[in-house]
């Protein structure tokens, strides 16, 4: 066995984690046989098999296993301690992985600009995903989710940046069919696109509550359809304010009762437990902070 290159070590990594040499040089930004021929050096320093292929997907072999389950954790301690690496002037450098839910989009990449406008040394990769995401097995440093209920697990560190203000929002060419409601009491009376988890709305008004039996043909459990069945005129719905003041803006939708708004899901900031915040980590939370509070899209945690 000769001495191993530990910069093939990476492409081994990437390849046991995404079962793929075509995911693995995608992520790591390279040519498949790039990845191919690091893999094959790396076994011939090591002088074993290292994984099996076939037509469909590559798997670890006994030694592979062994050796990923060796190196994975140091290899994403030493991710952890670039990442947070500073250059000469003080600004963050390295390499920065967030995942957030696709609804959310517009919101991320706002903040997304906010951060690589003042730290053009850091690289910031983003993953949009309705799935939940394991942030250890996937190696990401945060995730920015959307729940109404607090979110607990011991491998993580959660913190609640605030909760997503909501409202009733309509089309203009539904309430000029169907009429405006100008109070609480007649939302029952009108078609709703229902989010699956919201039939019992509950509004409310400088320390007032009402609450509403949201009845309507079309049922999603996404908001972005939401938002578009909404703006098509199928009937009214409920909606963050991220989402709506665009289309309010643009004079695709409307906002009816708007001095009752509603308790929405809140926005948690999702990090690895145990693992010391990088200053590029820090500051990216920033600028989400910054983003929500500029828009006032939260009330205050």
């Amino acid at each position: 066995m000769s001495d191993v290159d530990l910069a093939l070590l990476p492409a081994f990594v990437a390849v046991a984690e995404l079962g793929s040499f075509s995911a693995a040089a995608q992520q790591l930004g390279v040519q498949k046989s790039s990845v191919s021929r690091s893999i094959a050096r790396l076994e011939s320093a090591l002088d074993t098999r290292l994984v099996h292929r076939t037509t469909r997907r590559v798997t670890l072999s006994a030694a592979g296993a062994s050796l990923y389950e060796t190196i994975v954790e140091p290899m994403a301690a030493l991710r952890t301690a670039t990442s947070g690496v500073v250059d000469l002037d003080g600004s963050p450098t390295g390499h920065l992985r967030v995942t957030a839910p696709v609804d959310l989009g517009s919101l991320i990449s706002e903040s997304v600009a906010r951060f690589t406008s003042r730290y053009r040394g850091v690289e910031v990769e983003l993953r949009l995903t309705s799935d939940v995401v394991d942030l250890v097995s996937e190696r990401i440093d945060v995730a920015v989710r959307v729940a109404t209920r607090p979110l607990r697990d011991s491998s993580l560190h959660v913190r609640s940046l605030g909760e997503l203000r909501a409202g009733i929002f309509a089309s203009p060419l539904y309430l000029a069919r169907h009429g405006v409601p100008k109070s609480p009491e007649q939302l029952a009376a009108h078609e709703w696109v229902v989010f699956s988890s919201s039939r019992r709305l509950r509004l409310f008004n400088d320390g007032k509550s009402f609450t509403v039996a949201t009845k309507g043909h079309v049922l999603c459990d996404d908001m972005i359809f939401l938002l578009h069945a909404v703006g098509h005129g199928i009937g009214i719905g409920l909606l963050p304010g991220f989402l709506a003041e665009p289309e309010v803006r643009a004079g695709k939708l409307v906002q009816v009762v708007p001095a009752w708004d509603a308790i929405g899901a809140k926005v948690w900031l999702m990090t690895q437990a145990g693992r010391k915040a990088s200053k590029s980590l820090a500051m990216f939370v920033d600028c989400v902070e910054a983003t929500l509070s500029a828009h006032r899209l939260v009330r205050p945690r």
